[in-house]
């Protein structure tokens, strides 16, 4: 199969990449692509593209020298690419280098960090809210730092207004514990494995579009 892109173009196997992503499968039954084997995802950045081919093969991906510094956006690409082709092992990958990142990331790394948030307001719906809410607790947790970053004042209102909204919902207005406690009375819970840090016999409260979750994790 050849794969297009931004003037790029990638060869790859059927037998490799199609189990991985129902969407590109789907797309490969069409009679046009079926009978070209050729597919043309021109509005995607064949930079990320390779990478996610790359992934498909290996069950990773790397970064070249020049993206070391701006890692968190390569990550972020990843993950809407994992999300929108339906390939959740890289999905779940991106996600876990994000947050890797994240735990050790410092002021001078923070404007890649903001741009990775603008990325994901930008390809992301509010339904799949999975990486915005770890980006919106880095902020919570260090709001004073980032409200006082110049590229802080370069996010849209819209973004800017939404984060910190979100931020005064969570952790200000409703702490926490309180907002686990009206949530669990007004939703599904149940005892069983957190599908997120795996420990058995938590409570759980099911909460949409996440799913199950328990109390630390939510």
């Amino acid at each position: 199969m050849t794969i297009k892109c931004g003037g790029a173009v990638f060869a790859a196997h059927k037998i490799v990449v199609l189990p991985q992503s129902k969407v590109l499968a789907a797309a490969f039954r069409n009679f046009i692509e079926g009978e070209s084997g050729e597919i043309d995802l021109e509005e995607d950045d064949p930079i990320y593209v390779r990478k996610m081919l790359e992934f498909c093969y290996k069950q990773e991906y790397t970064l070249g020298l020049g993206e070391v510094g701006s890692a968190l956006i390569s990550h972020t690409h990843l993950y809407i690419l994992g999300d929108k082709y339906d390939i959740t092992p890289l999905r779940e990958h991106a996600k876990a280098n994000y947050e890797e990142i994240l735990e050790s990331t410092k002021t001078q790394d923070s404007k890649y960090f903001l741009e990775s948030i603008e990325t994901l307001y930008e390809f992301t719906c509010r339904s799949d809210d999975e990486l915005r809410c770890i980006a919106k607790t880095v902020i919570c947790n260090r709001l004073t730092e980032f409200i006082m970053m110049d590229s802080w004042r370069d996010l849209s209102d819209r973004i800017a207004n939404d984060i910190l909204a979100w931020v005064a919902r969570r952790y200000i207005l409703f702490p926490k514990e309180k907002l686990w406690n009206v949530s669990a009375r007004n939703s599904q819970t149940k005892l069983g494995q957190c599908p997120q840090c795996k420990i058995e016999n938590k409570e759980l409260l099911q909460q949409q579009p996440t799913g199950w979750t328990c109390r630390e994790c939510w």
